[in-house]
């Protein structure tokens, strides 16, 4: 995914960033949505992991 749609980077971003499941879940989809991404059921809860550092 070397191009995103406007936007999405910082939708991505705040993803990280964010702590609260929920608003990582709305990040998230509003990618998802931009990119194009269809029948994504609305139950399912993204959870991202930090990246451990090395």
């Amino acid at each position: 995914m070397s191009e995103l749609c406007e936007g999405c980077k910082d939708h991505l971003e705040a993803a990280i960033e964010e702590p609260d499941p929920a608003e990582k879940n709305y990040h998230i989809r509003q990618v998802l949505q931009a990119c194009g991404i269809e029948d994504v059921p609305n139950d399912v809860n993204v959870e991202l992991n930090p990246i451990a550092e090395t």
